[in-house]
């Protein structure tokens, strides 16, 4: 007993001082937590204290995953955090986990997710009867109607929150469910009942002296007064939740006023003041790794380009959105694939851990005779069997469906190519560089989607596909790879240097096209100005080619090397843009082919990187 109440004392003086260092040594925070977790795991979980203990030790150490970039880890252990809180009927400690997964779909823009496990503690609460978790649970709910357009939605919810707040007395919840009423209110166009809701939520958060709220709900009331086209007025509630926000230095809240002011100032018709507080906002957002916010600067950017008819400077932005954009749609689709991953993980062990396991220890109870007990496992093994077989049926289904979308995407691209040519040799005599312009966007962005679509393809392929290795044409691939980059090294003017004679390897040409592919737009994007670009081939003495790519970039620290081919790894800002296929699908692909990839770096800017990849030479082989 006397070390069980130490192992306790130990779990919780390690979680204190686990929080005390997160913010200055992530690496700490977490082998405090690791080592929390540990001791609690071992202790007697037949006690719901030990069980609890557990559990914010999960939730605790996913957290700190969550702030490292770690999401994968960070979801895992709090859908056990979650599930082991719900089986043994801790409903306040299943509500904290759920609740907090709700947060993290939410900052990963998962609003699906996000709503799933947020309805699913308001059910907890509500059954509990916490008034104050369930009304601020409500606003939660509402918050992400929001978030996903779901206006009417929003606002019944809202309402609800409203009742319960206001029955009991709860201000700041209420003061925040009229902030996000008049939201949704000025989305819906009722813009007289969104001043309304507005002042009432100003009232309160001033009452409450809650700053952040209040910058909020300025904000707000400068949209309503937007949509009312009252410009001044508006611009005087952005430029107060601008001062404010700086009073108290609340970034975030600064970068979003500075945006709406820069919106209200184009609509007065002051575009140059417009461009400043939108690039002010811009490099805010970009300092504060928000990509959210730099993704509305620079829609509102295109606007006053567009408003200005400076279609280059239009056309950058549209880009740069463009491709925050992708990032987010990849971001929220990965985090959707971990949550599949994650269900059908418990649905694995639910069927080998319970199942199957209670039906072979009935069947042992109830069957003497050795002859029926091999009958029954038969059957089980036959169920899972047919289980396994569906399974890869599903597999195989989701494979051919995005085979088919990606292929169907293939032929309006190519009419939109098609056109866009036709446009340029009709635009081309008139001298319009700006339509031109436009119209080079145009094709780079197809070309872009293009490689999407090839990737998603090869991807599929490389599931599904036993293919027999056969004799490559270097010489041709590369061709036919600088044909399809033909735009992106136009563009960015690059020098590709390659050697006139190939040594002979094994492997299959789609996928190795799709590979030198993927190494040499990265090699371009992230090169020097303009990109210096090498490539050669090396037979090593093990019966392997070694193939190579050198760009003359700022190079990778030996952490960012170590973590470039991980699936679904984001790295920082210097190589994180792009769609995240392309490193993963090259890794899978060489491996299929027998091959290893690398990369070798110093991290000296000018000096760049080497990526290689390995493939069988020709005369090692037996075909």
């Amino acid at each position: 007993m006397a070390k069980t109440k130490d192992d306790e004392a130990k779990i919780t003086l390690l979680l204190d001082e686990m929080h005390t260092v997160q913010s200055q040594d992530l690496a700490r925070a977490i082998g405090l937590g690791k080592e929390a977790l540990a001791i609690a795991i071992q202790l007697d979980h037949t006690e719901a204290a030990h069980q609890k203990l557990q559990a914010e030790a999960q939730r605790a150490l996913a957290s700190i995953y969550w702030q490292q970039g770690d999401h994968d880890q960070s979801l895992l252990l709090l859908f056990q955090a979650a599930t082991i809180c719900e089986e043994s009927g801790l409903d306040t400690e299943a509500t904290l986990s759920l609740l907090t997964l709700g947060e993290m779909y939410t900052q990963a823009g998962d609003y699906p997710n996000a709503l799933l496990f947020t309805l699913k503690s308001l059910d907890i609460l509500q059954r509990l009867g916490d008034r104050p978790g369930e009304a601020q649970t409500l606003n939660q709910i509402g918050k992400l109607y929001l978030q996903m357009g779901e206006y009417c939605q929003a606002i019944d919810r809202l309402e609800d929150c409203l009742l319960v707040a206001t029955a009991h007395k709860l201000q700041k919840i209420e003061a925040a469910a009229l902030s996000n009423k008049c939201k949704a209110l000025n989305q819906l166009g009722d813009h007289e009942n969104a001043l309304a809701s507005g002042l009432e939520s100003i009232a309160l958060y001033q009452k409450t002296e809650s700053k952040p709220g209040e910058i909020e709900a300025l904000g707000n009331l400068g949209d309503a007064y937007l949509g009312r086209k009252e410009y001044n007025q508006a611009c005087e509630y952005y430029q107060s939740a601008l001062e404010l926000a700086g009073r108290v230095e609340h970034p975030a809240d600064e970068v979003k006023a500075r945006r709406q002011l820069g919106i209200a100032r184009l609509a007065l018709g002051y575009g140059n003041e417009a461009i400043a507080q939108l690039t002010q906002a811009l490099t805010l957002a970009e300092r504060n790794a928000d990509q959210r916010e730099c993704l509305a600067c620079h829609q509102a950017l295109t606007q006053v380009y567009r408003k200005r008819a400076e279609h280059a400077k239009a056309l950058e932005h549209v880009e740069r959105a463009a491709a925050i954009q992708a990032d987010l749609d990849w971001l929220e689709n990965t985090y959707r694939l971990k949550m599949i991953e994650y269900t059908q993980l418990e649905v694995e062990e639910e069927i080998a851990g319970k199942d199957y396991h209670q039906a072979y220890i009935a069947l042992k109870a109830q069957v003497q005779d050795h002859q029926q007990t091999e009958e029954a496992l038969k059957i089980v093994n036959q169920q899972l069997h047919d289980e396994i077989v569906a399974r890869e049926q599903l597999i195989s289904d989701l494979n051919a469906f995005s085979h088919m979308v990606a292929h169907d995407l293939k032929s309006p691209l190519h009419n939109i190519i098609t056109a866009s040519v036709i446009l340029w040799n009709n635009i081309l005599d008139q001298g319009d560089a700006g339509s031109l312009g436009l119209i080079r966007g145009i094709q780079r962005m197809v070309d872009t989607m293009n490689r999407i679509i090839n990737e998603l393809l090869t991807l599929a392929s490389v599931q599904q596909e036993d293919i027999r290795l056969q004799r490559l044409n270097m010489h041709d691939i590369i061709a036919e790879v600088e044909d399809r980059l033909v735009y992106m090294i136009d563009d960015h003017h690059a020098v590709l240097e390659k050697p006139e004679d190939w040594p002979d390897a094994l492997g299959y040409t789609p996928w190795i096209e799709e590979v030198w592919t993927n190494f040499i737009s990265n090699a371009i994007k992230y090169g020097g100005n303009p990109p210096h670009i090498k490539i050669g081939a090396t037979v090593e003495t093990d019966g392997q080619v070694r193939f190579w790519i050198q760009d003359n970039g700022d190079g990778l620290d030996a952490k960012a090397q170590q973590e470039l081919f991980t699936a679904f790894k984001r790295l920082d800002k210097i190589r994180a843009r792009g769609h995240g296929l392309g490193l993963s699908i090259v890794k899978r692909i060489i491996n299929k082919l027998n091959g290893q990839v690398g990369v070798e770096s110093e991290d000296i800017p000018g000096e760049g990187c080497t990526f290689s990849f390995t493939l069988p030479a020709a005369e090692a082989t037996d075909q």
